[in-house]
């Protein structure tokens, strides 16, 4: 609409198109990836069909994340580095596998709705409620104020807190069964980042990156390249094929008015709502 377009500015970042297929990154070995190769690194694979009919097998998986494993699950957009929000070792692990140890770069928590969203953040108005009530489940990041349930280690890293603090977090509840029962087994939301392999760049928050042709995929949309890279280093993979190269739209709510940080899969249509 002619209002959202003039409240909300966006830039794009120009991309390639991909060949649609699901390729293993060429990565030099190192000793500990090569002994790791050597002896089993122990990764667990659940394969699941994406018709959701084999939602029982996230039981296994939360039993796993239940003692402290981090791993990588399908969403409505990508593949998504996952581990339980109590879990802070494995919070320190995806900062570490995502480089972004001692950045002030927002995770976000997968919850199961926003009964669950609300104990972690402050939603400030009915407007923004019933937005977020319209657009979710679905391929969304709204950035919140965050709430004292959040820990610490999401907020302020322990080598840079006279550097910078963070009041805020981002909230994810996918269209996708599997991440939903995964969540509602165990009780708690995940911390969730989108998985990358070396042929990726690291995500960029600060740029608004266009949705590509439904049929293109990228390494980071398969689970198998996602292994390849990371096998000594994850726990588990669930494995549900190559998938779309889509991201989610991440919008700012902690400003007003809220600002577009990345236009992906989710319209910012739903910002008319909040006129």
């Amino acid at each position: 609409s002619s209002s959202s377009s003039s409240s909300y500015a966006l830039t794009v970042k120009s991309t390639k198109l991909q060949v649609p297929v699901c390729r293993k990154p060429i990565r030099t070995s190192t000793p500990t990836m090569m002994a790791a190769t050597a002896q089993g690194t122990g990764l667990e694979t659940i394969r699941v069909d994406g018709t959701y009919n084999d939602t029982w097998k996230m039981k296994q998986v939360a039993d796993m994340i239940r003692t402290g494993a981090l791993g990588v699950i399908p969403t409505d957009t990508s593949y998504a580095y996952v581990c339980a929000l109590s879990n802070r070792k494995g919070i320190t692990r995806i900062y570490d596998l995502k480089h972004l140890s001692g950045t002030r770069k927002p995770m976000s928590l997968m919850c199961l709705d926003l009964s669950m969203a609300q104990q972690y953040t402050l939603l400030q108005n009915k407007a923004l409620f019933k937005m977020m009530k319209d657009a979710l489940p679905g391929p969304y990041t709204f950035i919140l104020p965050s709430t004292n349930e959040v820990p610490r280690v999401l907020l302020e890293h322990k080598l840079h807190k006279k550097t910078w603090k963070r009041r805020e977090v981002g909230i994810r509840i996918p269209d996708n069964e599997y991440c939903l029962e995964l969540v509602r087994l165990l009780g708690e939301p995940l911390l969730v980042s989108t998985a990358v392999t070396d042929e990726d760049d690291v995500d960029d928050e600060d740029e608004i990156i266009p949705v590509p042709v439904p049929h293109a995929f990228s390494p980071s949309n398969c689970a198998a390249s996602i292994s390849e890279t990371w096998a000594s280093q994850l726990d588990f993979v669930v494995d549900s094929g190559p998938l779309p190269l889509e991201k989610s739209t991440v919008i700012n709510c902690t400003v007003i008015p809220y600002e577009v940080i990345r236009e992906g899969k989710g319209s910012i249509d739903i910002l008319d709502m909040v006129d």
